[in-house]
């Protein structure tokens, strides 16, 4: 944890329980909207973490797909006597 954040968690500990109160209720709307780095930040990761696990099977509908695929393999038999 960074300096300042000990120092901030020192200053709050000193505080009267409704001065805690009342920081809780304010600090929602003092604290700067950084949504869009954050979400660059994810998509940074993400698109990190797809290259990084390219290999791996994909999700559940394109196994579902393969597998139908394998079935419908399995059920051919040109050559099925009548």
């Amino acid at each position: 944890m960074s300096a300042a954040v000990e120092e901030i968690l020192r200053q709050v500990s000193r505080l009267t329980p409704k001065e805690r109160h009342s920081l809780t209720l304010l600090l929602p709307y003092a604290v700067e909207d950084h949504s869009d780095e954050y979400e660059e930040e994810r998509r940074r990761i993400v698109l990190s973490l797809r290259g990084k696990y390219a290999h791996l099977p994909g999700s559940l509908d394109e196994f579902l797909a393969r597998k139908a695929e394998d079935l419908e393999l399995e059920e051919y038999r040109p050559y099925e006597a009548s």
